[in-house]
Formats: C-alpha cells, structure tokens, sequence
C-alpha cells in the first residue's frame, strides 16, 4: 500500500470513529437543545449559552491551554518512541492539573457576584455562577484525561467518551429540567464535564504504568515548565475566542435582546455541530500524527493536504445540504420561534467552508508548539469578528453575526497559510483548491437561490449535494481502496457471496 493511500486510510478510519461519535453525539444534543428550547424557547436557550460560556472562559483560564500542550508533549513523546518522557509527560500533566483545576473553581467562586452581575445582568444569579464554579474544576480534570487518552491517540476510547457524556447527560438532564424548571440550568451545565471526567477516568486507569524513577523529578519540573509557558499562550488564544464569544453575545443581547441570543445561539450550535465530526477527528488524531512528522516538511505537507481534502470531500455534500435546506433544520431542531436564526445559518454555512481550510493549517502552528504565532492568528480573527457584529448591527441587525463569520474565516485563512507556507514549506495541491473553490461558488448560488424561492433552492440544493456526494465517494474510495466507490461494493458484494458459498 502507498504512503498516500495508508495517511487517507488512517484519516478515514479516525473520522469514521470520531465521526461516527460526534454523529451520535450531535444527534443526542440536538434533542436535548430541542426539549430546552420547547421547556423555555429562546431565552432559555440564551441563559444556558451564558452560563456555558462563563464556564468555557473560567475553565480555559484555569487549565492553562493544558490539553493542547500536554496532547502536543505526550504525541511528540510518541513519534519518537520514548516511552521514558511519554511517561514524564503525563505525570506533569497530571501534577498541573490538580494544582490549577483547584485554583480556577476557588477563583470562579470567590468572584461569583460581579461575574453575576456583568454577564447574566444581575448579582441575584450569583448562585448560578457557584454552581459553575464546580463545573471549572470538572473540566480542567477530564481535560487533562482527555489530553493523554488523545496523545497516546486512543481514538476508540476517545468516541465511547463522546458517546457516554452525550447519552448520560441527557438522560440525567432532562428529567432534572422537567422536575426543578430553570432553576436548573446550572446543573444541566455541569453534567457533560462531570460525565466526561467519569468515563475518560476510567479508560486513562486502563493505559499501563511507566515507572519513574525519583531523579527524574527536575525532568517533570522542566515539563511543568515547558506546558505552563507554551500553555500560556494557548490558554490566552483559547480565552481569546471565548471572550470574543461572549462580547458577540453582549453586542447582540445589549442592541437586541436576550431572545436575540437565542437565535443567533441556534444557529452558531448547527452551524458548530455538522463540522464537528470532521474537526474533532482532526484533534482527535491529525493533531498528534502531525505533531509526530512535523520536523519533516515533506511528511507534514502531506499529511496537511490529505487532511485538507479528505474534509472537503466528506463536509461539501452536508454544507451544501445544510444550505438547502436550513428553513427546515432549524423549526425541526427549534421549533418555529426561531426562524430568525435562518439567516445566520446560511451565512455561517459559506463560513465554515473557509473553516474546513483553515483548520487543517492552523494545526501546523500548534503542532510546531508556536505560541505567540497560533495568539496572534487567533486573536486577529476573533477581533475581525467581533468588530464586524458591532459595526453592523444597526445596520444589518442580527445577520450581522453570520456576515461577520464569513469575514472572519475570509481573513483568518491566508494567515495561517503564510504561516505554513514559512514553517513546512506549504502549498495546497492544485486540485484541492480547484474542488474548494467549487464548493464555494456552489454555496453561494444555493444562497442566491434562496432569495428567489426557498422550494428552488431546496431542490438545486440536494441535486448539487447529491452529485458532490457520489463524486466525493468515488475520489475516497480510489485514494484509500484504489477502485471506484460502486466497484468496491460490487467487489464487496461478490466476496459475501463468495464466503456464504463457502461456508
């Protein structure tokens, strides 16, 4: 087998995996998104997505940008076969872990009235923030555990952790919501961390012990060292994003109402949830293959246009899809109320196909362990963002989010193509680029359509989705099983036959 068909083989077994998780994983969100905008429409829907984003700033404070740069250490470890400093790597991961996780809830609590006060509008929902502050502690623990089970790239346990936390937090969320109404809110914020931690414990308990020897403390000391100075700046990129998440949400909450939140919360968690299980594959396994071959240029501009491809191939049929058919997406996972967040959708749709590029290089700065680079990069993006909704709200009202989104990605991808273009060497494969501009200029016809007549649009749209479908199945199925896609099931077919003769 070739290099190239193994890496596409590899991409597609940890995006089946991953994916399939996330699948399910979105499938059950949705429901639970579903039955709490039913319970208390869209200003429910807002209030938990600021406590949720309360809980996403404190905890990513607290964890130091840990999970990044302990993945990266322990990968780095693995690429070189050490199991000595794999072993180092993830007993200062842990070791930091406990003393920060401790720190971020003791500081989330003490400061529970102002928080209270300045995102939620009053100091009265102090006890909401409290309960949040046990959130933080939970989701820098099982970030930690999340961040050795994917260094070491145990992708299975990986997807049965997504599984779990997604089935049991619902389960045990919902029937708390019906009993205890909006009180209960908070409580439903800390079930997927606390749930997480559980399940992710008890698959790290399983991966064998490297025994350290005493003088290898000053070696943990200096990985410490080593996480909490890279981690700082992933920690910073990462509060980055959040904050300008929620100074977004103030500008839309502060001009339009909190019901406004509600809408445009709708559509950024359809827009997040159909990419999903393509990224988090890419965390999930390009990020520590990558951070394994990162020194050889060769290797890694491979390894990026593979990755690259291989999501444009498996995301355009659903982005042109979600297109299409975004006015039924959003009253089947909503309901009616919230056809405001249309819209914004199909914005954030033309979005993430500059995303699908985006991301594969934007992981290059992180796997060369480029803190300041991977700041900026993302601190420029958010503020493009963020300056366009507050510019454009009066004047575009709430689309003014999903227009600020395209720019965003617009600017944010010839950034960290310079950057991998001065690290690796990088160029994307002329085919690459011709497929994604096709899939833009896709996105936007569908998007002219809708103007036009939604039934149009809805027709064109699958067709279109349909053939990118099938023509990204054939492509898939020559990289990885060097034969047509109905050729291998033919061959598939034949050889069931054959083994059912047999027997």
């Amino acid at each position: 087998m070739s290099d190239s068909s193994s890496s596409y083989r590899q991409i597609l077994k940890s995006t089946s995996i991953i994916g399939g998780a996330s699948v399910i994983n979105v499938l059950i969100g949705l429901v639970r998104i579903k039955l709490v905008a039913v319970m208390f429409g869209p200003v429910g829907i807002g209030f938990l997505a600021l406590l949720n984003n309360i809980m996403a700033v404190a905890s990513t404070v607290a964890a130091m940008g840990l999970r990044n740069v302990g993945t990266r250490q322990i990968a780095e470890a693995v690429g070189k076969g050490d199991e000595h400093h794999i072993a180092v790597a993830s007993r200062a991961l842990l070791m930091a872990t406990a003393v920060l996780s401790v720190l971020g809830a003791a500081i989330t609590w003490l400061l529970r009235e102002p928080i209270a006060e300045y995102v939620l509008g009053s100091a009265d929902k102090a006890d909401a923030v409290a309960w949040i502050a046990l959130g933080v502690f939970l989701t820098v623990v099982s970030g930690s555990q999340g961040a050795l089970l994917n260094g070491l790239r145990k992708i299975n346990e990986l997807a049965k952790v997504t599984i779990g936390t997604a089935l049991v937090s619902t389960l045990v969320g919902i029937p708390l919501l019906w009993w205890g109404g909006e009180a209960m809110l908070p409580v439903f914020v800390l079930l997927p961390p606390l749930t997480t931690l559980i399940i992710s414990h008890i698959y790290a308990r399983r991966i064998p012990k490297q025994t350290i020897q005493r003088e290898a403390g000053s070696e943990i000391s200096e990985q410490i060292k080593t996480m909490l100075k890279l981690g700082g700046y992933f920690m910073l990129s990462g509060l980055v994003l959040i904050l300008g998440l929620l100074f977004v949400r103030m500008i839309i909450q502060d001009n339009l109402g909190i019901q406004a939140v509600g809408y445009f919360e709708a559509a950024w968690i359809i827009s997040m949830t159909y990419v999903g299980f393509v990224l988090g594959s890419m965390a999930a396994d390009y990020y520590p293959r990558l951070t394994a071959v990162i020194h050889d240029k060769e290797k890694a501009v491979e390894l990026v246009n593979d990755q690259a491809e291989m999501a444009l191939l498996l995301l355009a049929p659903i982005l042109v899809a979600v297109m299409a058919l975004a006015p039924w997406a959003v009253r089947i996972l909503y309901s009616s109320d919230f056809t405001a967040s249309i819209e914004i959708l199909r914005w954030q749709v033309i979005g993430d196909a500059l995303k699908i590029l985006s991301w594969p290089l934007g992981f290059v700065i992180l796997a060369a362990g480029e803190g300041r680079i991977f700041l900026f990069s993302e601190t420029f993006a958010m503020l493009v963002f963020s300056m366009v909704v507050l510019a454009g709200i009066q004047v575009f009202g709430l689309v003014s989010s999903g227009i600020g989104f395209v720019i965003m990605y617009s600017m944010y991808l010839p950034i960290v193509y310079f950057v991998a273009r001065s690290k690796i060497g990088f160029r994307f494969r002329s085919h690459v680029l011709m497929y994604a501009a096709v899939v833009l200029s896709v996105l936007i016809f569908v998007f002219y359509l809708t103007s036009l007549s939604e039934s149009i649009a809805l027709v064109f749209g699958l067709l279109i989705s349909f053939v990118m479908l099938f023509l990204g199945l054939q492509r898939v199925s020559k990289k990885v099983f060097n034969c047509g896609f109905f050729d291998l099931i033919k061959s598939r077919l034949i050889q069931r036959k054959s083994n059912g003769v047999l027997k």
